[in-house]
């Protein structure tokens, strides 16, 4: 009897289970990150963010919200909002989504196989955390340019302060763009630039000028709680992207969340398998 070649098997293999022989687990997925303000206006809001959504064309939606967020269920799917807040988000009495909510579900109607997640580090009564933490950044910026006002910051810090300043009100001016703007290379290593800026400088000041130093206990708290925050942003994207292997991720996060996370997920790139995308700049 004639043997059949290993090749002539192989073939028909190949043929008849090819997602067999060639698992997912093979495959380079996509991780790309869309940075967003938590607000809208003219040039921000959920429909012009639905066409970025639709030119990347995600497998896989990760959103910047957590299971206690009202959006999605303990195991992490996505809600549909009550027939109720359809009725009155129409007439104008219920509260607007925040776009990159809003854009979740507009975009679900194009594309019904799309994947959402959250993946945000789960924080009790968000928007209390949100309001504590804005209110303790205005004090302490109102105290702070009283401060510079005043000629009061040590002269040692005034290139800091100066750089600090511009670097915020460029950050004001760049944030009522649109999202493209937004999201390029420069603003991204800007707010980098601005961040290790305030790191460095604030708690040296903080320790210094003794009008502030009723700030710091509780900015190094804070401090360390967005740095933990970020990391653990950071993991649950990795484990969805393990989850889903070889597929297209598209992650909807704040703008200050951005570079973090890129610095964070460039170097898991070859042990993850997938590539790492800057929206708008890919």
């Amino acid at each position: 009897m004639q043997k059949i070649h290993p090749l002539f098997i192989l073939i028909i293999l190949l043929w008849l289970f090819p997602e067999k022989l060639f698992s997912q687990k093979d495959k380079t997925g996509e991780i790309i990150i869309l940075g967003v303000v938590h607000n809208e206006n003219e040039n921000r809001n959920a429909q012009i963010m639905l066409p970025i959504l639709k030119e990347i064309n995600p497998d896989i939606i990760l959103s910047e919200t957590d299971t206690l967020s009202g959006y999605f269920k303990s195991d992490y799917s996505i809600i549909k909002p009550p027939l109720w807040y359809q009725v009155f988000r129409k007439i104008g009495f219920a509260k607007q989504m925040l776009p990159e909510a809003e854009v979740l579900y507009l975009f679900r109607k194009k594309k019904k196989e799309v994947i959402i997640y959250p993946f945000d580090i789960a924080i009790e009564k968000r928007n209390n955390y949100v309001k504590k933490q804005n209110k303790f950044k205005k004090n302490l910026i109102q105290d702070l340019n009283k401060l510079n006002n005043e000629g009061l910051i040590p002269e040692a810090f005034h290139p800091q302060q100066k750089l600090l300043i511009t670097y915020t009100q460029y950050l004001y001016e760049i944030t009522q763009q649109g999202y493209v703007e937004i999201n390029r290379t420069v603003v991204t290593d800007s707010i980098r630039d601005m961040m290790h800026l305030e790191y460095n400088y604030l708690p040296a000041l903080l320790d210094t000028a003794s009008m502030l130093k009723k700030y710091k206990t509780e900015y190094m708290e804070s401090k360390d709680y967005w740095e933990l925050r970020n990391k653990k942003m950071a993991e649950n994207i990795l484990f969805f992207m393990q989850k889903h292997p070889g597929k297209r991720i598209l992650i909807i996060t704040g703008l200050l969340h951005k570079y973090i996370l890129i610095d964070l997920l460039k170097p898991a790139q070859k042990n993850n398998s997938f590539y790492l995308y800057d929206c708008c700049n890919r």
